[in-house]
């Protein structure tokens, strides 16, 4: 006997998205707070203490730096709040569109495979 199925709910995610979701929020957090000095951008280049770089300061965010603070101190000197927004949103688009890839992929090549057979 052939029985419908209930219709899923707008916003109900399967545990392979949210866990695809969670590495992704994870990859973009680090990206926003890991430092970097101001000219070497996302090179993993931290020079030994006492060692000079080319500029005394540090820069956070992604992909745009939202906040520079002097080597050495624990404090952010000077927020850019527009670019604080443009990594918020950034983020947000990116944990966005790859919840719909990976929500909708299956759908897609369930689809494919129903209308492929002859």
């Amino acid at each position: 006997m052939y029985t419908r199925h209930k219709p899923r709910r707008w916003f109900q995610l399967h545990l392979s998205t949210c866990l695809v979701l969670m590495v992704v929020a994870g990859m973009v957090t680090w990206l926003n707070v890991l430092p970097y000095p101001d000219g070497h951008y996302l090179t993993n280049y931290f020079p030994p203490i006492g060692e000079t770089t080319a500029s005394e300061y540090w820069c956070q965010g992604w992909p745009a730096p939202y906040g520079t603070f002097a080597r050495g101190s624990a404090a952010l000197g000077k927020w850019y709040f527009p670019e604080l927004l443009l990594d918020a949103v950034t983020g947000l688009s990116l944990l966005i569109t790859a919840g719909f890839l990976v929500e909708k992929a299956p759908r897609w090549r369930a689809r494919r495979r129903l209308t492929a057979r002859p």
